[in-house]
C-alpha cells in the first residue's frame, strides 16, 4: 500500500469525535460509505495531507522551522508560508502531529489551509516568505481563491455534505484493506487489526466564502487506526 507507514503518522491528530474501527466492530467495510476523494483535490505543489511530511513541505516551499502550537491533547506542529510578492499576503499553512509514530521517518501532514491575503490569520507573524505562494495558488484539480460557490462545487463534483451561509464542505470516508504483511507488522500495536484488517480514511475539502468569493480553503486527510 502506497506510503502506508507515512499515513499512519496522522493518527495522532484524530479528534475524539471520530470513532475508530474498534468502536464499530459490528460494522463491516461493505456497510460503510466506501467513497474517497480524488487525490488531485487534496494536492498543492505535489504536497498532500496524509502523505507528505513536514520535511517534504520544507524542501518544496523553502526553509522554515515548524512551530509547536496547541495544548493538552491538541498539540501539533505548524508551518506557515506567505507570498513573497509585493502586496500579496496569501498564506499557506500546514499542520502535522507533534509526536511521530515509532518507526516512522517524519510525521505526515494532516491538513493544508490556504488563506486569502485579506483574511486575518492569528499565526501570521511566524509565516516565512515563499515565492511559490500567491493569490493564484490552486490545487492540482484547479480549486483556488476567489472562486464562486458554484464554481467550487462544480470543480469538486457531486453534492456537498455540508452547506450553510459562507461555507461549503465535502467529506469522504473510505475503508482501505491492509495486506497480510501489513497486518503482521501492526498486530503487536493494534491487536484488533486481526479482526478488522482495514484503515478508515477520512478526507475533507472545505471552503469559506465572503461576498461570494472563496477566501479560505481547507484540505484534510486523516487515517484512523483499526
Amino acid at each position: 500500500m502506497k506510503s502506508l507507514i507515512v499515513l499512519l503518522a496522522a493518527l495522532l491528530l484524530l479528534p475524539a469525535s471520530i470513532s475508530t474501527a474498534a468502536d464499530s466492530a459490528a460494522d463491516t467495510p461493505e456497510a460503510m460509505i466506501r467513497s474517497d476523494i480524488d487525490s488531485s483535490q487534496l494536492s498543492l505543489f505535489g504536497l498532500m495531507p496524509g502523505l507528505s511530511t513536514m520535511g517534504t513541505v520544507i524542501s518544496v516551499l523553502g526553509n522554515a522551522t515548524p512551530e509547536k502550537v496547541g495544548s493538552g491533547e491538541r498539540v501539533f506542529m505548524r508551518l506557515c508560508y506567505v507570498s513573497s510578492a509585493k502586496d500579496d499576503f496569501t498564506k499557506l499553512v500546514f499542520e502535522a502531529p507533534a509526536n511521530s509514530v515509532e518507526g516512522v521517518p517524519g510525521s505526515a501532514v494532516s491538513s493544508i489551509r490556504l488563506y486569502s491575503g485579506d483574511v486575518a490569520y492569528d499565526g501570521a507573524g511566524s509565516c516565512v516568505n515563499s515565492a511559490l505562494v500567491s493569490r493564484d495558488t490552486v490545487t492540482e484539480s484547479g480549486v483556488g481563491l476567489a472562486m464562486s460557490e458554484a464554481e467550487f462545487i462544480e470543480r469538486i463534483g457531486g453534492s456537498p455534505t455540508e452547506r450553510w451561509s459562507g461555507f461549503v464542505g465535502f467529506e469522504y470516508h473510505a475503508a482501505e484493506r491492509l495486506s497480510k504483511a501489513e497486518v503482521e507488522r501492526l498486530k503487536a500495536h493494534w491487536p484488533f487489526v486481526l479482526k478488522y484488517p482495514y484503515l478508515d480514511i477520512h478526507s475533507s475539502v472545505e471552503a469559506r466564502f465572503y461576498k461570494g468569493s472563496l477566501k479560505r480553503l481547507d484540505l484534510s486527510r486523516i487515517v484512523a487506526k483499526p
